[in-house]
């Protein structure tokens, strides 16, 4: 039907009466009717371009889902294997595998000269990050305010974000943009509702006041990260 083939090799086309199917390796009860090529012509005309000037490149693309991260080796692993094994050529004298187990490879099935092959795209190993970066807005003898830029650097967009900040010498007196929990000397912010959600590339910021209780009071970014 892709005018791959001609009409002489397409096989009577069988129409399923409804319902389950569940006839696997078994022959099917339920035929309603069964249509042939030349119906089809009669009815559409002959497919142009056909066999000798058709078409013979085909792109076939796995796509997934990744809900805002980036797949695991054993992910990449599993597709890379799916990808070649769906395109690998059947030996010469091996009987075709089973449609309803197995992934046919499409050479078989169309023949006259068609090609495959698996191209897997080269996805850069390092798939970016989350960053964070500190600006001293003010600065007194007993205190200070800054502002945290939260940049996602990451392929993809992402839904929320949280920096994890050694205070060192000091103690947040308030802070703006950000769910804030203290442990110790290191302050957790963690994005609210309305600046998580950023784009790659995208930037957004929060801040923070605090008292100055030595001389090492200067803040320290210790990690940024998606959730």
């Amino acid at each position: 039907m892709m005018g791959l083939i001609p009409a002489s090799q397409v096989p009577p086309l069988r129409r399923h009466g409804g319902g389950l199917f569940d006839y696997c390796d078994l022959e099917i009860p339920s035929i309603e009717a069964t249509v042939t090529i030349e119906q089809i012509q009669a009815r559409l005309g002959v497919r142009t371009p056909g066999p000798a000037t058709a078409q013979r490149d085909f792109h076939v693309a796995f796509i997934m889902e990744a809900h805002g991260r980036d797949l695991t080796d054993s992910e990449l692993t599993y597709f890379n294997t799916l990808a070649e094994f769906a395109t690998r050529p059947v030996p010469a004298g091996q009987p075709a595998p089973m449609l309803t187990h197995n992934w046919a490879p499409i050479t078989r099935y169309f023949g006259n000269d068609t090609t495959w092959r698996t191209d897997i795209p080269d996805v850069p190993a390092n798939p970016g990050a989350v960053t964070a970066s500190i600006t001293v807005n003010s600065t007194w003898d007993t205190g200070y305010c800054v502002e945290v830029a939260v940049t996602n650097g990451r392929r993809f967009d992402i839904g929320a974000w949280e920096v994890v900040i050694d205070l060192q010498q000091s103690a947040v007196i308030s802070s703006w943009s950000a769910d804030v929990d203290l442990a110790g000397s290191e302050m957790t912010a963690a994005s609210l509702p309305y600046n998580g959600q950023l784009d790659p590339g995208a930037s957004t910021s929060f801040g923070f006041c605090a008292s100055k209780t030595g001389a090492a009071w200067q803040p320290q970014v210790v990690s940024a990260a998606h959730r």
